[in-house]
């Protein structure tokens, strides 16, 4: 991979191209066969890591449930940011999903209801949805009326849904 010119940024989207070349039968000369361009993301330890950039779809799209008071959630949604996602970040609790949209979210993660609970919360309690016997109804009535109860953050990508914790896990969806 070519090197970026001078010092590169976390996140400045600086482009570099990575050529794949070949030589033929111990030949000198070698043959450029594919040249991509990139996008430097991230730099660690003084080295840059690039994702290709998507000419033909633009850059990946992601959604985010998300709780700015949750430090897993501005992490994850920090690491969508250093991958260069088209972001769309819901504050789940000023803007709560409808119903069907977190069941169908929660399909899309292979996730229950229940698993996508904030059982630690005091009030998961209160309303007795640690009960072993609470349905999945039950438990998605309470987050409708109280969306302190969704467990955060929820991400989707093209590539599926999960919840991502610990926060690492939004980079089984990049």
């Amino acid at each position: 991979m070519d090197r970026a010119p001078g010092p590169v940024a976390p996140g400045s989207g600086a482009q570099v191209t990575h050529r794949l070349t070949t030589n033929f039968a111990g030949s000198s000369a070698n043959l450029t066969i594919l040249t991509l361009p990139l996008t430097v993301t991230a730099v660690k330890s003084g080295r840059f890591v690039a994702a290709f950039k998507r000419e033909m779809n633009g850059p990946m799209k992601a959604t985010i449930y998300h709780n700015p008071a949750c430090g897993t959630s501005r992490k994850a949604l920090e690491m969508l940011r250093e991958a260069g996602a088209e972001l769309t970040v819901v504050e789940y609790l000023k803007d709560p999903p409808a119903r069907s949209e977190l069941e169908r979210i929660y399909r899309l993660a292979g996730i229950s209801p229940r698993e996508g609970l904030r059982a630690k919360e005091p009030l998961a309690q209160q309303l007795g949805l640690d009960r072993p016997d609470a349905s999945d109804d039950e438990i998605l009535d309470a987050m409708m009326e109280h969306p302190i109860l969704i467990q955060r953050p929820l991400v989707e990508t093209e590539k599926g849904a999960r919840l991502c914790r610990p926060q690492e896990e939004v980079l089984k969806l990049l």
